[in-house]
């Protein structure tokens, strides 16, 4: 009994136990990536802005995608604003997952010469990652409040949505970090499956679109299962099945437990590897 407390409370626990180191390492990452930057923190928000713009041209005029049926007032402003909320949730979760298998093969002085809590670095990583995302959704929620068809206060609710993302992207990283030790082909081989999974994650259009047979898939998905969920509550002002956002709650921690099992299971061998 107590080692199953311990392995499904052992996320929280790491955390909590280096979370002071924690702040100081994810304020270093974030620091440390926008330095020697003329306007800093602005291209945290000039970069979406221009992807957005992008998208909504091409997917909102060019080839007339909606997330909505038929007329609406602002609805190409609508599209944009349900494209950018999964824009943001995605790039918060790629942004993890493609870091991951380098996190610590790129710090052998962490492995070699100093007592370090490596499995600290996958929360730094969500923690850099959360930052990011919170200026997207600032943005976001600008939008919601001039073209927003609904009343605003649901737009602060989807940052609710990002917590069983964020428990797939730490089980997801421990898992990835420990792989990119041994196997060096993991920092390549994680690009073109995250491409897979950018088209698998109903960004661009809702999984109602989507033919009945196949629906469940991209339930299983907990990237599109989440995205759909807020973009439907947050966006289009629907109510959204709770069920399903608590499902992938449990399992993204289940995952995140497995995760940090796997991580501590592994890491003895990584100084004789690096």
């Amino acid at each position: 009994l107590m080692n199953t407390v311990e392995f499904l409370t052992g996320p929280w626990f790491s955390i909590r136990r280096h979370h002071n180191l924690l702040q100081t390492l994810v304020r270093h990452e974030v620091s440390s990536h926008y330095s020697g930057a003329v306007f800093s923190l602005l291209w945290a928000l000039i970069n979406p802005l221009i992807t957005l713009s992008i998208y909504t041209f091409v997917f909102g005029y060019v080839l007339s995608s909606s997330f909505i049926r038929g007329s609406q007032p602002n609805g190409q402003f609508i599209f944009a604003l349900g494209l950018f909320n999964g824009l943001i949730i995605w790039d918060f979760f790629s942004s993890v997952v493609s870091q991951s298998p380098a996190s610590i093969i790129s710090r052998p002085n962490y492995v070699k010469k100093i007592v370090f809590p490596l499995e600290i670095l996958t929360p730094v990583l969500i923690g850099a990652g959360l930052f990011q995302f919170l200026l997207g959704f600032a943005i976001l929620m600008i939008g919601i409040m001039l073209f927003g068809a609904h009343s605003i206060w649901r737009g602060f609710a989807i940052p609710l949505f990002l917590l069983p993302v964020s428990f797939y992207a730490a089980g997801f990283g421990w898992f990835l970090s420990s792989f990119g030790v041994f196997f060096r082909d993991t920092v390549n081989a994680i690009n073109p499956l995250l491409q897979i999974a950018w088209f698998g994650s109903a960004i661009f259009f809702p999984i109602s679109s989507v033919p009945i047979p196949f629906q469940w898939l991209f339930y299983l998905n907990p990237l599109a299962a989440c995205i759909e969920e807020c973009r439907r509550f947050a966006v289009l002002g629907l109510s959204p099945n709770l069920a399903i956002v608590g499902v992938h709650c449990v399992g993204g921690w289940i995952v995140a437990c497995f995760g940090l099992f796997f991580f501590r299971k592994t890491k003895a061998g990584f100084a004789d590897v690096i």
